[in-house]
């Protein structure tokens, strides 16, 4: 991340690249919430699917393997 808070997206994608990918989802989930909770009395986090989150997880699994044997 300090790589990528100093403009050097090379390598902070050579680093992880895994962060990379999943930082705009994060960014949007992020500004979902401040969204919600700006324009209504009671917060309610945002539903995820739950195919959503078994896919991420799987990708975040098969990322990892595939990184530590290559």
């Amino acid at each position: 991340m300090i790589a990528l808070l100093h403009g050097r997206v090379a390598e902070a994608w050579h680093f992880n690249a895994m962060f990379l990918m999943l930082l705009p989802l994060a960014m949007w989930f992020g500004m979902e919430c401040y969204r919600r909770a700006m324009s209504v009395r009671e917060f309610a986090w945002p539903k995820v699917p739950t195919a959503v989150t078994y896919g991420l997880l799987a990708a975040v699994c098969v990322f990892g393997i595939l990184r530590n044997v290559g």
